[in-house]
């Protein structure tokens, strides 16, 4: 069962024919109004406490069901929001007058030290010797191979239909967020050290074997977006990668919106290729394609493609220099300890 069941089957038993109203204004909400009219029941309105959000002609003040249990049956599509039950229960409602994801009823099906899975259908496969993984919805996969290690200030949410999925060897002591559809997966022998910080939207992060991220990394992702990074790469200290603006514009004279739909989103990538050292302070922006070998200096800021083994730099970067190798040594004195990747700059 997933969540549209659980709501769906609650609803048809419960709603009597009242008004079916949503508790709360989201994407995943609107998910949730669109399932339920593919099943032949209508949502009249949402009701939300932002004022801003009470802006939009479907959405309500939630006072307007005080003392309406008789008019209105409430769906709170969300598992740990118990003061919204409590705000209702205040409003009069019963049990039978709403249906919460929260009372669904969850147990462990199986938990040893390789494997998990629960009655929401998320499952660990792998061993997790420290931190916390907390799923917050259904149908989530954790997928740890062999030797892995996880600091104590791993935490990862997971929530609907996700994958977090890691190779061999890989060292991990940092906060990872995957919501909604989304996959983060990464190659053997990665390292995100302590500070950093991974929050994915209905988006795909994807890396290679060797990837190191140092202290304060953030990457943020939205809607459809992908970061696909290369083999061997290294992110320095406070390394910001960002697919999305943040916060949504608008055309005044159209009304529409002209940054973040859908659409725009599935365009918004990144792509890094193998081999390429990202400096420290450095802001990548949607729109980057890094080739194999190339270096971005320090605090530089890029949206922009880069080609290979040139040095990049500035904001906005620019190349300052081709036809370069790096290595991680930092006292190298030969040249194939560049990892193979030895070529002209081509532009």
């Amino acid at each position: 069962m997933d969540r549209f069941d659980y709501i769906f089957q609650n609803t048809v038993n419960n709603y009597r024919n009242r008004e079916i109203v949503i508790y709360g204004y989201s994407d995943r909400n609107k998910l949730v109004k669109n399932e339920l009219e593919k099943r032949n029941l209508n949502v009249t309105f949402f009701v939300d406490r932002s004022k801003s959000i009470r802006l939009k002609k479907e959405v309500c003040d939630i006072e307007i069901l005080k003392d309406g249990a008789e008019k209105y049956f409430v769906i709170v599509p969300m598992i740990k929001h118990d003061e919204i039950v409590e705000k209702l229960r205040g409003f009069g409602y019963t049990d039978k007058d709403y249906a919460y994801l929260g009372n669904m009823q969850y147990s462990v099906l199986h938990e040893d030290e390789n494997y998990f899975e629960d009655t929401y259908g998320n499952r660990i496969i792998g061993k997790i010797d420290h931190g916390r993984v907390i799923f917050g919805g259904f149908g989530s996969t954790v997928e740890v191979s062999d030797n892995c290690f996880f600091g104590n200030e791993f935490k990862l949410n997971i929530r609907d239909n996700s994958i977090f999925r890691i190779g061999e060897n890989t060292k991990i002591n940092c906060k990872i967020a995957i919501y909604d559809n989304s996959l983060f997966e990464c190659g053997e022998q990665c390292v995100f050290s302590s500070g950093c910080i991974f929050q994915l939207f209905d988006a795909k992060f994807i890396s290679g074997y060797g990837l190191t991220m140092e202290k304060g990394c953030t990457i943020r992702m939205n809607h459809k977006s992908s970061v696909v990074i290369g083999n061997d790469c290294m992110l320095s200290y406070n390394v910001a990668v960002r697919t999305n603006d943040g916060h949504s514009i608008f055309d005044i004279r159209t009304q529409k919106n002209i940054n973040s739909t859908d659409e725009l989103c599935a365009q918004r990538n990144i792509k890094i290729g193998n081999h390429v050292w990202i400096g420290m302070d450095v802001i990548l922006l949607y729109g980057t394609e890094i080739s194999d070998g190339s270096i971005v200096g320090a605090r530089s800021l890029v949206k922009a493609n880069i080609p290979n083994n040139c040095i990049a730099a500035g904001a906005p970067a620019r190349v300052i220099r081709k036809d370069v190798a790096w290595s991680r040594n930092n006292s190298a004195t030969d040249i194939e300890e560049c990892n193979g990747y030895i070529d002209y700059t081509e532009l």
